[in-house]
């Protein structure tokens, strides 16, 4: 009974609008919420599962915003993740593919804030499995996904609608011969919380204590100066600068320290933008559609990649509409290479 008049009341405060943007644009839904959301088709997402067991909790978002960039094939790219003990669910999308001129009209138009209009991924506002192989019916396309103890251990969207084959084989991948279940529902609020304001000051605690830092360098520095300024006057004005310059320095010699790093967190960032070998081999891999063909070789040089496939059961015309649903692969073209049942992969590599 009060768990219902809970529900009845977070209903009567849900108002605020919920927009949706596919690859062919952006419609308004009929469920509202507690707060304007931007939802991004999962057309429009790339999706990862990762462990951060061995990483500390609170450099964990700071892992993640590190790693996102080797990831993404997107010279800007925005992310969402979602926690699981130290599994982290994250949806990742091109920057400059998010309309913001529409977002902003729109949200504006419907009576809300643009400002506080969240950008979040469609599959969090589809129902959270518990277990078991589902294919989720998005706004557009379809999603397989496979789910273990309330984690989203992968994931693979289309535009059409998967067959049982295709199915099958990712199962097969999943280690699990369970039939699927079809899902079609859309939540008017997401199941993934943002992280309160404790689970924030954690994650960022080094930040704020740098920034806390800097600012009380700043007010000593600035009570210093003054101090100096009135007894420069007077007697051992030399004396004077020379204490200052002594205090001072601890805290220039922290500037410069945190610019260095900056400045190797910036080289990092852009030697981390192109997609490394081993996720384009796991994603190549993950698309074959026979579980028996195997790589037999494998070169990659300035954004051509030629990978050479043996299969017994290869067919040339399934090999390049299965590559070009790949978001990173485009100009797939398909040979027959030397050896027996082998076929030559050419394809480009987007950066």
């Amino acid at each position: 009974m009060i768990q219902k008049s809970l529900q009845d009341l977070r209903r009567r405060f849900s108002k605020r609008p919920n927009f949706i943007q596919g690859r062919s644009g952006a419609t308004r839904l009929p469920q509202s919420s507690l707060r304007a959301h931007w939802i991004l088709g999962r057309g429009l997402c790339m999706y990862r599962c990762e462990n951060f067991d061995h990483v500390p909790r609170t450099r964990r978002e700071a892992a993640v915003k590190l790693q996102v960039p080797g990831w993404s094939p997107f010279d800007r790219t925005e992310h969402y993740v979602v926690w699981a003990g130290g599994d982290a669910m994250v949806w990742y999308w091109d920057a400059d593919a998010v309309d913001r001129e529409a977002m902003r009209d729109q949200v504006a138009q419907a009576g809300a804030d643009p400002a506080h209009c969240l950008v979040l991924p469609e599959s969090v506002f589809r129902p959270r499995q518990a277990n078991g192989l589902c294919v989720q019916l998005c706004a557009e396309g379809f999603e397989i996904q496979y789910w273990q103890d309330g984690l989203l251990r992968s994931a693979v969207w289309s535009l059409e609608r998967p067959s049982a084959q295709r199915v099958a084989l990712f199962a097969e991948r999943q280690g699990t011969a369970e039939d699927a279940v079809e899902v079609d529902e859309f939540l008017a609020e997401p199941w993934a919380a943002q992280m309160s304001p404790r689970e924030w000051l954690v994650a960022n605690e080094l930040r704020v204590a740098a920034g806390l830092a800097l600012v009380l360098s700043t007010l000593l520095i600035w009570q210093e100066g003054r101090h100096w300024r009135l007894t420069l006057a007077g007697q051992g004005a030399d004396r004077d600068f020379a204490a200052i310059q002594e205090e001072v320095a601890p805290f220039m010699a922290a500037r410069n320290e945190h610019r260095r790093l900056s400045g190797i967190n910036d080289r990092l960032d852009d030697l981390l933008r192109e997609p490394s070998q081993a996720y384009l081999m796991g994603l190549i891999d993950q698309a074959l559609p026979n579980a028996e063909a195997r790589f037999a070789a494998w070169h990659y040089q300035q954004g051509e990649l030629k990978v050479v496939v043996e299969d017994a059961a290869a067919d040339p015309v399934q090999y390049v509409r299965l590559m070009e649903e790949l978001p990173l692969l485009a100009d797939v073209r398909v040979e027959q290479a030397r050896g027996r049942n082998r076929v030559e992969l050419t394809m480009q590599v987007a950066r």
